[in-house]
């Protein structure tokens, strides 16, 4: 798997593989046990809490299976006009590599496409204005 260092571009970004956790591995420790070993990766609310977050269809506590996320969003009114510079296709698949990740490789993808500068005017007021703005970005292929 390729360190989130290397990483430069949005293509780099899909062709990142996600682990699956498999039950043959979670069993494998348990052969000459005498208590099995728990295996959360494979749990009902487990599995249907990695399908929600990542936008797939998923069966909920109380039976029903609610429609897949992302739904249509207008880009009309956007002002940042993402859909200007990622079609539809890319955003999907960035919406799914991003939630498929861990908490922590999501922390890193953030802290990597984030830059803080100083503001170029200082106001003036009473109360303590900020001492850094944050710029998120995105590379186009």
């Amino acid at each position: 798997m390729r360190a989130l260092k290397n990483v430069k571009t949005i293509s780099d970004y899909f062709n990142l593989k996600i682990p699956v956790v498999d039950k043959a591995q979670c069993q494998a420790n348990n052969n000459n046990k005498r208590w099995k070993r728990a295996c959360p990766d494979n749990w009902k609310c487990n599995v249907a809490k990695r399908k929600r977050s990542e936008g797939y269809p998923y069966i909920s506590k109380r039976g029903s299976m609610p429609p897949k996320i992302p739904k249509k969003v207008d880009c009309s009114k956007c002002r940042f006009k993402c859909s200007l510079n990622f079609d539809l296709v890319d955003r999907e698949t960035l919406y799914r590599l991003f939630w498929g990740m861990n908490f922590k490789r999501q922390k890193d993808f953030i802290l990597k496409n984030v830059k803080a500068t100083t503001p170029a005017r200082k106001s003036k007021t009473a109360v303590k204005p900020k001492s850094q703005w944050r710029k998120f970005f995105l590379s186009t292929k």
